[in-house]
């Protein structure tokens, strides 16, 4: 049967009219897949346990729409209720868009999972290729010859993924490929498998599968699917230009004088007295994330005119500290206090967790498990569904509203907890699914609700930061990024802070070395932590001189933009003064003598000197070489870490 093609200026998509697969893909004429590969689609039917694939189960075409630049087509299998209409359409000159709808015919209403499985670009096309697999994760980019088989999820708190993409890319010959679920499509779940495996006859599969799971299906409601596939430069910092610049309003501050907030945080309460905040500003402390002077959580603006403090309610902390009174006067005074001595205050506030007490008047509002049990949060509470159409959706929103124009002088509100995930089967969202039962995917709720508590601060001059976003949709509306207790968590909050102020707050001296590095590496600062020891304070104060210079930083994307040899890692930033910084610290492979450095940017011919920082060190001018439009220099193995300054 005749093959469907879509040729647009740089790609060409051939789909064959009997199979249904997509079986050539060319960019700029190069065919990117061996002879005989092909794209596939995969069902999973969690009702009846059977999967089927347009690889190996027969297809039966229905309709078919071929116009210039777009493809739409309906077809099902032959032995299944699934119907699948697709619709492929060059977007750019260099990116293919496929919307996908999958309905059920007659039959009970089910979960299902819809995986697309691409074929990965082939070695043999590609001479001499270093194909590499990246994603928004702190163990990223893979060297695809190592891989065998790789899981990145998105929507999880460890070992995940903070942007719904995937980039496979080969530098030396300078080419890319970008596989995203569009930011503005809801997914209750989503994966990206690498499967790179040739084991003699057994096992032959070089893919990557872009995988949905948890959608409803059937009794009138179709699963929807999106995806967007992009060809670029061979750099995954291309690949993560072009997410910016696709998705601007995710990643760019709605107001760049967030920076004046950046640096260290002191997460406490206002018992803290106005001595040690005058010790803490002097060691570099900018903004105090206002704790504990609310009675409970989901009680953040007490009507009372005085009450006890959270330890009163707080089963974790009722031991290690008494509770005390608080009024707004004394609130209000604190927050004066911390004005006086430069220290910006954040009021804190979340929307996931309510005291059991406190629950009695929002239960309705509850999340309940799959046998209709109530699910616990944090000891002492229980999780709520705070999306707006939820009676506390709208009261914690008032909350938000109401600390604001109590404590009108504070600089804007501490969002706590966005890495909380849930499915509440007591409400459905029309979208997600799970051991085929309707539920409501709880982070959806972050959206509308973030967006107006957002717009109601921003029209007030205030900001947000927030503790651990989990996923890049649900930081839209926030300004700047914290992460808590684990270093690793740089790795992925890093990627959504390109353009925004990152920090992090430990609780350890044994974290404190791999979080200096990793604030080397992602742009990032740091905050005090109880417990410091002298030995903690004495490197504390060496790095923190670096760390002063990431104000106002942005990620330098430019494809190519920094090569780090010797065993060294790091990142190149462009920084405030219209210069760069280079961070190079220790990676996995010990750097035996030195690190070598190649700066690769637009206007490299304008850097005119570059000076190496040190901890506890004074900049040293160093030499460097240029050659072809690049700056080249080495940094000693025992100068390393360093944080290089390119103006």
């Amino acid at each position: 049967m005749k093959s469907f093609v879509i040729d647009s200026r740089d790609i060409f998509l051939s789909l064959d009219g009997s199979s249904l697969n997509l079986d050539r893909l060319k960019f700029k004429g190069k065919d990117i897949w061996d002879a005989g590969c092909h794209a596939s689609v995969s069902i999973y039917d969690y009702l009846t346990r059977k999967e089927y694939s347009s690889g190996e189960h027969k297809t039966e075409l229905l309709e078919k729409k071929n116009k210039k630049g777009s493809l739409c087509i309906k077809w099902k299998f032959s032995r299944a209720p699934f119907i699948v209409s697709q619709v492929f359409a060059a977007v750019e000159k260099d990116a293919v868009s496929c919307e996908t709808s999958v309905s059920v015919q007659g039959g009970k209403y089910r979960t299902i999972r819809v995986s697309f499985n691409y074929p990965l670009p082939s070695r043999t096309k590609f001479p001499g290729s270093d194909w590499h697999v990246w994603s928004a994760s702190s163990d990223a980019p893979w060297r695809l010859d190592k891989t065998n088989h790789l899981n990145i999820s998105y929507d999880h708190i460890w070992e995940h993924t903070s942007i719904p993409a995937v980039t496979v890319y080969d530098e030396k010959n300078d080419i890319g490929q970008t596989f995203v679920k569009p930011f503005d499509v809801p997914a209750p779940g989503l994966s990206f498998r690498i499967t790179n495996v040739g084991d003699f006859n057994v096992e032959d599969e070089r893919s990557v599968s872009i995988v949905n799971d948890y959608l409803g299906c059937g009794n009138g409601r179709d699963a929807k699917i999106s995806l967007k596939m992009k060809f670029h430069r061979g750099d995954w910092r291309d690949g993560l230009g072009w997410l910016c610049s696709e998705y601007k309003e995710y990643f760019e501050p709605y107001d760049e004088s967030i920076w004046e907030y950046s640096g260290g945080m002191i997460c406490g309460n206002i018992t803290m007295g106005e001595d040690k905040i005058k010790f803490l500003k002097k060691a570099g402390m900018t903004w105090f994330e206002i704790h504990e002077f609310f009675p409970c959580y989901g009680y953040y603006m007490p009507e009372e005119k005085q009450w006890y403090s959270l330890n009163k309610t707080n089963e974790m902390h009722r031991k290690d500290r008494p509770p005390y009174l608080v009024t707004h006067e004394r609130v209000e005074k604190y927050i004066e206090m911390l004005k006086r001595n430069g220290i910006a205050s954040f009021l804190y506030w979340q929307t996931c967790e309510i005291y059991t007490e406190l629950a009695k008047k929002f239960g309705d509002s509850l999340l309940k498990n799959r046998d209709g049990s109530i699910i616990k949060a944090f000891p002492g509470t229980y999780g709520m569904n705070f999306a707006l159409e939820t009676p506390w959706g709208q009261y914690v929103k008032g909350q938000a509203v109401k600390l604001m124009e109590r404590f009108s002088e504070a600089d804007g509100i501490f969002v706590d907890n966005l890495c909380y995930k849930w499915f509440d089967f007591s409400r459905d969202d029309g979208i997600s699914s799970a051991d085929n039962l309707p539920c409501y995917k709880t982070t959806f709720g972050f959206h509308k609700l973030l967006g107006e508590v957002a717009a109601f601060l921003r029209k007030r001059g205030k900001f947000t930061f927030a503790n651990g976003p989990i996923n890049v949709e649900v930081q839209r509306h926030i300004d700047g990024f914290v992460a808590e207790t684990d270093p690793k968590l740089l790795g992925y909050l890093g990627y959504m802070s390109v353009f925004k102020p990152l920090g992090i707050i430990i609780y350890s001296s044994e974290s404190l070395m791999e979080a200096l590095m990793n604030c080397l590496r992602y742009g990032a600062d740091i905050g005090v932590f109880s417990g410091m020891n002298s030995e903690d304070v004495k490197t504390y104060k060496k790095y923190l001189p670096l760390l002063k210079k990431f104000k106002g930083r942005r990620w330098c994307l430019e494809p190519h933009a920094l090569k780090l040899h010797g065993g060294a890692e790091g990142n190149i930033f462009a920084s405030e003064e219209k210069g760069y910084l280079v961070s190079v610290v220790p990676g996995c492979v010990p750097i035996a003598v030195k690190a070598g450095v190649e700066v690769c940017v637009k206007d490299a011919d304008r850097i005119k000197s570059v000076d190496s920082c040190v901890p506890g060190g004074a900049p040293e001018r160093i030499k460097f070489g240029r050659e072809r439009g690049k700056i080249i220099l080495d940094v000693p193995a025992k100068k390393v870490p360093a944080l290089l300054v390119l103006k």
